[in-house]
C-alpha cells in the first residue's frame, strides 16, 4: 500500500541525507537543521513519487528522527 511505499522512501531519503551531510563536531543548531532538512528531503521524494504513480496519490508516512552521538 501507499503507506509502506512512503515509509520506505522516507527511510532511504533520511538515511542517505544524514550520511552525506553529517560531520563530526556539528553544533546543536546545525544538527537540528540537518534533521529538519532530512525530513524535508524525504517529504519531497514521497510527494514526487505520489505524483508519478496515480495509485499512490495521497500516500504519506510519519517519521521520528534522532541523531545519537
Amino acid at each position: 500500500n501507499g503507506g509502506n511505499v512512503a515509509s520506505q522512501i522516507a527511510v532511504e531519503a533520511i538515511t542517505e541525507n544524514l550520511k552525506k551531510q553529517y560531520r563530526s563536531g556539528l553544533s546543536g543548531l546545525s544538527i537540528k537543521n540537518l534533521l529538519v532538512t532530512s525530513a524535508n528531503v524525504a517529504n519531497i521524494k514521497v510527494y514526487e513519487k505520489a505524483k508519478e504513480d496515480e495509485s499512490l496519490a495521497g500516500m504519506g508516512t510519519t517519521a521520528v528522527i534522532a541523531l545519537v552521538k
